[in-house]
């Protein structure tokens, strides 16, 4: 742009859009921070799930399904019959 204020031929130009930088952006030292942190974070070890129990595997399970067919539980699990058919809940 310099030589063109000074009325002279640029050598060559460069056409770039609105938001287009020519040389790519150093990060900073925030953003190099935050990158040494997330890679330490996902290091950690990850939590193990929980064992499912016998109900709640036989729950799990759609052909256990005992389901309300009338009254104000329609359409809802019926667990008290889903329990005594299953057979838990008796004493050990």
């Amino acid at each position: 742009y310099g030589p063109m204020l000074q009325g002279r031929e640029p050598t060559f130009q460069i056409y770039i859009k609105e938001g287009e930088l020519i040389m790519p952006v150093m990060k900073t030292d925030m953003q190099l921070a935050g990158e040494q942190v997330m890679s330490d974070s996902l290091n950690t070890p990850t939590i193990k799930k929980r064992k499912l129990s016998g109900w709640n595997k036989y729950v799990k399970n759609k052909k256990n399904h005992i389901i309300y067919k009338s009254g104000k539980n329609k359409g809802k699990l019926n667990l008290k019959a889903m329990a005594k058919k299953g057979g838990f809940g008796g004493k050990k």
